[in-house]
């Protein structure tokens, strides 16, 4: 059986703020890792962090604050360790890091068929590109969503990556924002019929939004 490569990183703080972020999302920024290309490193971007500084958003989320997103996404990445089957659809998690931008998450890279850095369904709705192939990847991952227990509290186009595996030749969409449990009251983690319901209106969300921008597909 083949190993998984080894990767060496630094224990030190990562310096990123003279970097370039590649990618922005709705809460958090995205960096390359600067010892592996292979890595990406995630950190909450300033401006949330000011907004989540709001004397609401400090009760709401008196414990984790700004870093509530972290939080979300560690519970479900331990949890899917305790499934029969981890889903394909969950990006590789790989640690938390200090940085010169506030704590970060190591995660892969998901990498598109050019090489270059996955692209959003978003992506593909606007240039035109969401083909046959990624229709397809797309159904696969709506019925792997929805038969695992998993609890995605932000599905969006945006949220979601077109992964390409090399290795194999298939691609598979992939969710890089938006896991977890966003209620007050954490109904999707103690009802499935709840976490299956909200599943379901975020795929007719979805659904909604490519017949709107990519009827023929």
């Amino acid at each position: 059986m083949p190993q998984s490569p080894q990767i060496s990183l630094p224990l030190e703080k990562l310096v990123l703020k003279d970097a370039k972020p590649f990618n922005k999302g709705g809460h958090c920024l995205l960096y390359a890792h600067p010892a592996c290309a292979d890595l990406v490193v995630r950190v909450v971007s300033p401006d949330y962090v000011e907004r989540s500084s709001t004397l609401l958003r400090r009760k709401f989320n008196r414990r984790f604050g700004h870093l509530v997103d972290f939080q979300r996404l560690a519970s479900e990445f331990i949890f899917s360790h305790l499934t029969p089957k981890r889903p394909s659809f969950l990006q590789d998690f790989c640690c938390f890091v200090e940085t010169d931008l506030g704590l970060g998450v190591v995660v892969k890279a998901e990498r598109g068929k050019d090489g270059n850095y996955a692209p959003a369904l978003n992506t593909l709705l606007k240039n035109g590109t969401f083909d046959d192939t990624a229709a397809a990847a797309l159904e696969r991952f709506f019925v792997d969503l929805l038969a695992s227990d998993i609890i995605v509290g932000d599905l969006r186009s945006g949220n979601l990556v077109l992964s390409h595996d090399a290795a194999t030749g298939e691609s598979r969409f992939v969710i890089v924002d938006g896991l977890g449990e966003k209620t007050g009251i954490p109904i999707c983690s103690w009802f499935r019929f709840f976490n299956v319901l909200a599943k379901k209106r975020h795929i007719r969300r979805i659904r909604s939004e490519i017949s709107r921008t990519a009827p023929a597909v």
